[in-house]
């Protein structure tokens, strides 16, 4: 799946390793949302053509927090650009801070518990989640004819 270029796939690069702040639940709200861990790396998919400011502040933010290196490559067959970030210790803290390697759905995974007993650190999080996977549409109906 990747080429040369991703020489520290499973690698064990040191990373930083942030104290827990609003920047890093908002970290963890977007890959609740558009998110991916595996064994040897982190990505973040969005689209390839309305979601490309938000990606720079998906890399801007990733690297600032953990001092890694942002690989970014596109699909074109599906129009996805894939923010990825190598690194064993990278997933391993990840998953220090309550998030999943695999399949977040089937896991029913939830947002960590550091998150929650803190309101600052819940709006940051919702926020990426919603910059992620939310949408607003309206709703209408009618109930007894009106």
């Amino acid at each position: 799946m990747f080429d040369k270029r991703f020489k520290t796939i499973g690698k064990k690069i040191e990373i930083l390793h942030p104290k827990h702040s609003e920047r890093l639940a908002e970290f963890c709200g977007f890959m609740l949302g558009d998110g991916a861990i595996t064994k040897n790396f982190i990505s973040v998919s969005l689209n390839g053509t309305t979601d490309v400011e938000y990606g720079h502040f998906v890399g801007k933010l990733v690297e600032s927090l953990f001092g890694v290196k942002l690989h970014l490559y596109h699909r074109p067959d599906s129009n996805v650009g894939i923010y990825t970030f190598n690194g064993v210790k990278l997933t391993e803290y990840c998953n220090k801070l309550g998030l999943v390697t695999g399949h977040k759905i089937r896991q029913q995974i939830d947002i960590p518990e550091w998150i929650k007993k803190n309101k600052k650190y819940s709006i940051a999080c919702v926020r990426g989640l919603v910059d992620t996977d939310g949408c607003i549409f309206q709703h209408k109906y009618k109930v007894n004819e009106k």
